[in-house]
């Protein structure tokens, strides 16, 4: 592990325009579990796999979903019994855990104080008069200390929020970070949560902590149908589409991002940017890096959707996977949720990817 002596929190520069709201755990009441919220619902699958309508996707204010359709089913071996879990190395309740999210301002997360209690929540938002929303030079940068209010411009969707997040509290990161959209349930608007009635309340309280300390890096999306199959990001078509706008700026995007280092010919992970992390496998990167990607999102002339949708193909590379990371789908519910485990315990030890 590398030294931890880049700069002190009060140093890191932060250039924004969304204001931070922070909420500490310990600042409320704990919520208890109810298992009742997080029984897995095999009736949700072929639901979660379909993006919405057309005429339901959100608009120009809201999320984007991917561009380009999967549609071919990805091949499992599904003769082979998913893992069980292991015996919890980390207990849960020691563990520092924060909540990141971004929201726009018409949005209400207070459900993540009310019944997320049991986590830190860091939530940006953009300020009525925000004017940088596309713009490729940042604001003004100005120091910034921990717990004052911040701002963001609206780049790169939640892009921006996940980055200032890590660059502002990098030497004081929790054991866990869940990086989540604003939205709590309900479909269309969380079509690609899998949850019973696609709430990330039940997502985070059925979490397996110990898994991602386990894996380091942990997708909160198991069905592949989007990203994964097939996989989003293929440089080597023999015939590129150009509807697919983010597959034609990833090779300049990743040039731009990561210097000399080759780029893949092909990408895949399950969408939509919703993800878990270990405070160690973070930093496994510099400070120094997760600013320069920053510095990417505020300065690229690509717009507000593609910017986040190039990144949303990168935190799984950045946080140390492969290309293509795209677990069998019941393997990933078992090890990520505790879903659809063999009830023998000693059948195998969980799969690390």
């Amino acid at each position: 592990m590398h030294s931890l002596s880049l700069l002190a929190p009060n140093e890191h520069a932060v250039d924004t325009e969304y204001t931070l709201s922070h909420i500490s755990s310990s600042s409320v009441d704990d919520h208890p579990l109810d298992s009742g919220d997080v029984l897995f619902r095999p009736d949700l699958l072929d639901l979660a796999s379909t993006s919405p309508a057309e005429d339901d996707k959100d608009d120009d204010d809201e999320e984007i979903v991917q561009d380009g359709t999967a549609t071919t089913p990805m091949e499992h071996d599904d003769t082979t019994p998913a893992p069980t879990r292991p015996v919890t190395s980390w207990p849960a309740q020691t563990l520092s855990k924060a909540i990141v999210m971004a929201r726009l301002n018409n949005e209400d997360t207070s459900w993540v104080h009310s019944e997320l209690s049991d986590w830190d929540a860091y939530i940006y938002h953009p300020l009525p008069n925000n004017t940088h929303r596309t713009t490729k030079h940042a604001p003004t940068i100005a120091n910034s200390r921990p717990h004052d209010p911040l701002q963001l411009p609206r780049k790169g969707r939640e892009t921006l929020a996940y980055l200032t997040y890590i660059t502002q509290y990098y030497d004081t990161l929790p054991d866990i970070m869940t990086f989540l959209h604003p939205h709590r349930d309900g479909y269309p608007r969380a079509w690609h949560t899998d949850a019973a009635n696609y709430s990330n309340v039940a997502s985070l309280r059925s979490l397996r902590l110990d898994y991602v300390q386990e894996r380091g890096y942990v997708n909160l999306r198991c069905n592949p149908a989007v990203g994964c199959a097939p996989p989003e990001i293929q440089l080597n078509r023999s015939i590129q589409d150009p509807d697919r706008s983010t597959e034609r700026v990833f090779p300049e995007a990743w040039n731009e991002l990561f210097g000399a280092v080759p780029f893949p010919e092909v990408v895949g992970a399950a969408c939509c940017a919703q993800f878990a992390v270990s405070r160690e496998r973070v930093w496994e990167r510099s400070w120094d890096e997760y600013e320069r990607y920053r510095q990417w999102v505020l300065k690229t002339e690509l717009s507000d959707d593609i910017a986040g949708r190039v990144m949303e193909y990168l935190w799984h590379i950045i946080f140390g996977m492969e290309a293509v990371d795209c677990p069998n789908m019941g393997e990933c519910y078992c090890n990520v949720y505790g879903r659809g485990c063999p009830s023998r315990v000693e059948a195998t030890r969980v799969i690390r990817r």
